[in-house]
Formats: structure tokens, C-alpha cells, sequence
């Protein structure tokens, strides 16, 4: 929704949050990828102000779709499919990138691995890549740059 927002304790404010557009297509393969930029260029003269459209095929795709708007298009990173580069992307013209759940994934993925390589081989190697306390509390405190 668009409009005036108002503060609880810093009084109101104006502001307008960007109407970001889904796009999915389950008839792609049907109708073709050309489809699809026309539905982001529809998009774009209808007032959406970024584009995001999920599991574009490849650099070649993002950047065709990329050229095709003048609005910011939103790519998802961190699936297992989906190894660019931030360089990568912004070579194609991408302005925003989304991580969605793939930090937590990850951090549960560490986890299981850990219980497993104790379970399985009784070995304690996994925690050789845990932070220290002292890092992780300084980095969550806003103190530390770094995670050594």
C-alpha cells in the first residue's frame, strides 16, 4: 500500500514504499522467454518501480530482461542453482539482489553437518569454522568489521 505512514514515537512521516512486481510464468516454456520481457515492459508503463522475476534462465536472460526496463530489476541469489557473482550481475545491469532464506539455510546447514560429523565419526573439526564468543558478541554489538 502507498501513502503517509505514521510513527509511533518519531511523529508521521511520508513515505512511499517501491511497489516491487512478482512476475512468474508457468506457461514459459509454451510461450517464450520474449513474452516475459514484454510482461516486464507492461509492467514497468503500468508504474511498477522494480521488476523481480524468479529463476531467470542465465546472465544472457537477466541481462536481455535488464535492457529491456528502465526500472530496477531484483534478481534471488543463494539458491544451490544460482552461483553468480555480485560482479556478474551488476554486469548485466541488476540493481538489486535478494538473498531471501540462504543465510539461515546455510546457518542450519552448518548446524546439521556439525551434529552429523559428531554423530557419525565422534570428531569435533566442524567448530575450526565457528566464530569466537567474543567475535560473534562484538559483531552483534555493532563493534566488529570483521568475524575473526
Amino acid at each position: 500500500m502507498r501513502g503517509t505512514g505514521h510513527g509511533s514515537q518519531t511523529g508521521s512521516f511520508d513515505y512511499e514504499p517501491p511497489m516491487t512486481l512478482l512476475t512468474v510464468s508457468h506457461t514459459e516454456h509454451k510461450i517464450g522467454f520474449a513474452f516475459e520481457v514484454r510482461r516486464f515492459q507492461t509492467f514497468e508503463q503500468d508504474g511498477v518501480d522494480v521488476l523481480y522475476r524468479p529463476r531467470l534462465p542465465g546472465l544472457d536472460a537477466i541481462r536481455e530482461v535488464c535492457a529491456s526496463v528502465s526500472k530496477p530489476v531484483n534478481v534471488v541469489m543463494g539458491l544451490k542453482v544460482a552461483t553468480f557473482t555480485v560482479d556478474d550481475l551488476a554486469s548485466t545491469g541488476v540493481k538489486r539482489i535478494s538473498v531471501g532464506g540462504a543465510f539461515a539455510r546455510a546457518a542450519l546447514g552448518g548446524f546439521m553437518r556439525g551434529a552429523q560429523e559428531v554423530k557419525e565419526q565422534g570428531t569435533f573439526i566442524f567448530a575450526s569454522n565457528a566464530l569466537f564468543h567474543s567475535g560473534a558478541s562484538s559483531y552483534m554489538e555493532g563493534g566488529a568489521e570483521e568475524l575473526d
